[in-house]
């Protein structure tokens, strides 16, 4: 189920609006060979590295940097996958399959490996577009002449060998239907979906192991705080029988459950969560046809794979339950005269993963004879974060960049008493969008003490987050008035 009606998703300027990206959106765009059926472009998942130091990783994960590492030798009922279905796992994630962009990042995959000298651990690295042009699967650039770690020989490029695995440190390209263990990477913070839940689309899904009546079924959904899953449209059932593939289930299981019924009246099936009426359908041949009092509604697995049929809702079946995924809150607006105008146009709208960064960006619309600037605010993924010049464009995880910042601006070489005398307010603009009260002293002989208020950058208050005489914040509560000066001063004799 996509909730479409709360939930909404954009793009910066120069992609399309209302896009909503799928999981079977995501695998398309790098496995041509996959026959998953979907019309819409793919965005690749990109990485965060916009620092997010203060956030964690899931439990038996690694942390390294600003990602997350896992070794998956198993999900659910599956061990070893094709890189394929292995790359499907780690986008469930809201990751990939592992990239390694230097000597520290190897070392780190090295010691997390040491266990599996033994085994080939499929990784991003492959040539599947172009022969011979390795790229990474998460859109990292790779650059063999600056790193890389290929057994000698390698890669041999026979026998359709496009698919990178890493064995003993060193890589080598095999066949991408192999099945292997495999090693995901995602960013820290919190994710889209709960641990033990699987992202596709707005919705988080999870596998339960435990066959139930649908009755039961149904209770121990709504008690994890979702419902049986509802498929709206073939793209979500291309996504139930991937997942049933990745997880093994279609090996382990006749049958699973899902949420629709024609419990309460005979020949009108309805989904449990919303008793809306179904407007996709893939039944199975002469189904549904109620044999038997036959009234809840099971996806084949192991047996008539991806088919629905009809079947007595107090045989025991594994199920799938489903929730809304995570999403975040930013101001959406544009204008072509200021960031102040388009504030007075602004909403509040849901962004969803992988757009789950606000934004704020002052973009040029002309040439260098037409520098005319358009302000934008609203959702974007971490992909964009990352390869926007800081100058141009601000990304956080909250509304913080996202929200117009103004602030007190002074300077005394007598006291903050004497700045805040002279005081003005002003807006600040990108990329300097905090407020700074500061103390620093000159270089020369005289050693002159400034007092200062104003405005400063996200990565300078990173610098100087643990100096004493230095305070910044989002909003002028650090920076109005002249209350901080005593303290402001005794944390500068400390200093000295």
């Amino acid at each position: 189920m996509k909730l479409k009606q709360s939930l909404s998703c954009y793009r910066i300027v120069g992609i399309k609006e209302g896009h909503k990206l799928t999981f079977t959106e995501k695998l398309r765009d790098v496995f041509p060979s996959a026959t998953i059926k979907m019309t819409s472009i793919a965005l690749f998942l990109l990485m965060a590295t916009i620092s997010t130091a203060s956030l964690d990783c899931p439990t038996e994960w690694d942390e390294f940097d600003d990602s997350c590492y896992k070794v998956m030798t198993s999900f659910v009922h599956s061990q070893r996958l094709n890189w394929d279905h292995a790359r499907a796992v780690c986008l469930g994630y809201g990751g990939d399959l592992v990239s390694m962009e230097n000597k520290r990042e190897e070392e780190f995959i090295k010691s997390l490996s040491s266990d599996f000298k033994n085994d080939l651990l499929w990784i991003g690295l492959n040539d599947r577009v172009n022969e011979g042009q390795f790229v990474w699967s998460d859109g990292t650039y790779f650059n063999s002449s600056v790193y890389s770690k290929w057994k000698n020989g390698e890669p041999s490029h026979t026998g359709n060998q496009d698919c990178v695995g890493l064995r003993n440190n060193l890589w080598n390209d095999q066949p991408c239907s192999w099945v292997r263990f495999y090693i995901c990477e995602r960013p820290k913070g919190k994710p889209a979906c709960p641990d033990g839940w699987f992202l596709n689309g707005f919705s988080c899904y999870k596998a339960i192991e435990q066959a139930k009546s649908w009755s039961n079924a149904k209770q121990d959904c709504h008690a994890s705080g979702g419902y049986l899953m509802k498929i709206d449209d073939a793209s979500e059932q291309d996504f139930l029988e991937v997942y049933l593939i990745i997880t093994g289930i279609n090996q382990a299981a006749k049958y699973v459950w899902t949420g629709l019924n024609d419990i309460e009246h005979e020949g009108i099936f309805t989904w449990e969560v919303d008793d809306s009426n179904f407007e996709f359908s893939k039944w199975g041949s002469e189904q549904p046809d109620n044999y038997h009092n036959q009234d809840c509604v099971r996806v084949g697995a192991i047996q008539m794979f991806g088919l629905w049929d009809d079947f007595q809702c107090d045989k025991s079946h594994l199920y799938m339950c489903e929730k809304p995924a995570n999403g975040l809150s930013c101001y959406r607006c544009s204008s072509n005269m200021s960031f102040a105008d388009c504030t007075t146009k602004q909403e509040i709208v849901n962004c969803t993963f992988p757009r789950n960064y606000c934004f704020k960006q002052k973009n040029s619309t002309g040439d260098k004879n037409d520098q005319e600037s358009a302000f934008y605010k609203g959702c974007t993924s971490a992909d964009q974060c990352r390869q926007k010049e800081k100058s141009s464009m601000e990304c956080c995880v909250d509304t913080l960049c996202n929200t117009d910042i103004s602030c007190y601006q002074c300077s005394s070489n007598i006291s903050f008493a004497d700045c805040a005398k002279n005081q003005t307010r002003v807006n600040c603009t990108l990329p300097k969008n905090r407020c700074v009260k500061a103390t620093y002293t000159s270089k020369d002989d005289n050693g002159t003490v400034t007092y200062h208020k104003g405005c400063t950058t996200t990565d300078q208050c990173s610098e100087t987050a643990k100096k004493s005489f230095v305070e910044c914040c989002s909003h002028d509560m650090c920076n109005k008035g002249n209350f901080a000066d005593v303290f402001f001063f005794s944390l500068l004799l400390r200093q000295l």
